[in-house]
């Protein structure tokens, strides 16, 4: 019987050593998803959501046009707060890069700007919600294409398709532009490794909740390298020493880091 990619992947990574399911529904949603007050960051679509509501009441009667500018009053400072919260290197935030009198620095005050309003309910009480987004990647690129490489790898003829990495059971923080290191310190992936060119277009990485979802076959294709994180320090991930062995013969590695070829596969 002929398998599919998403079932080849799951079976694979489950003969690396993981003990993942096997190979799960595309139409059940595997995003990795971080709860904050009044919101959350979806860290597979990388996006912050920011919910906020008001009940204002005038006198005898409710106003809808005051109770949605007073949920929008609310709603603006809540996300600014919570973007800043948002991780771009395990250790860095944007509020840190945000911090400074630069051009950085500057861009992305005014980029955290473009957030949309997506949904505004009117309540059967009288309250007014609004739910708002703001597209992480498009925010922050500049921070990511800052600390990128401008050298690109050659990727072999022949070479694995891409990289995952199994996280599942760490307590792990996800960060737009991760690092992974060997046991001994090497890094095998962070930011600087990443190419200019990978940072203007997508994420340096995908996070996923089951090693069979579509997101992390569409990056790492289906001929991709198997690895399993035994530490998470600090925020970074450290490799197990079987993974960090077998990883450091394969010299498509900086090319498929380079060109975001990488999928972590994380615990709910």
């Amino acid at each position: 019987m002929k398998r599919t990619g998403l079932a080849c992947v799951a079976a694979l990574l489950v003969a690396a050593g993981s003990s993942g399911p096997p190979a799960a529904d595309e139409s059940v949603s595997t995003d990795v998803v971080e709860p904050l007050a009044e919101g959350h960051l979806d860290w597979s679509s990388w996006r912050l959501h920011v919910h906020t509501r008001s009940d204002m009441v005038m006198g005898a009667w409710e106003d809808r046009r005051l109770q949605e500018q007073d949920a929008l009053d609310r709603l603006r400072p809540r996300l600014e707060e919570l973007a800043g919260q948002v991780r771009v290197t395990p250790d860095s935030s944007a509020a840190d890069l945000m911090g400074g009198d630069d051009e950085l620095s500057r861009r992305l005050h005014e980029g955290l700007r473009r957030w949309n309003v997506d949904e505004t309910t009117y309540l059967s009480s009288g309250g007014v919600e609004m739910r708002a987004s703001l597209d992480l990647h498009e925010w922050l690129r500049p921070a990511l294409v800052a600390l990128a490489s401008s050298e690109l790898p050659e990727l072999p003829e022949g070479a694995p398709s891409g990289l995952i990495v199994d996280v599942r059971g760490l307590s792990f923080r996800p960060s737009l532009a991760p690092t992974i290191r060997t046991p001994e310190g090497e890094a095998v992936a962070r930011a600087q490794l990443i190419h200019e060119d990978t940072a203007r277009l997508s994420s340096p990485v995908v996070f996923v909740r089951d090693p069979a979802d579509a997101k992390a076959i569409a990056r790492v294709g289906t001929r991709p390298l198997f690895a399993r994180a035994a530490q998470s320090r600090g925020g970074e991930l450290v490799l197990d020493a079987e993974s960090a062995i077998r990883l450091s013969a394969e010299s498509a590695l900086p090319a498929l880091v380079a060109r975001g070829s990488v999928a972590l596969v994380v615990s709910p």
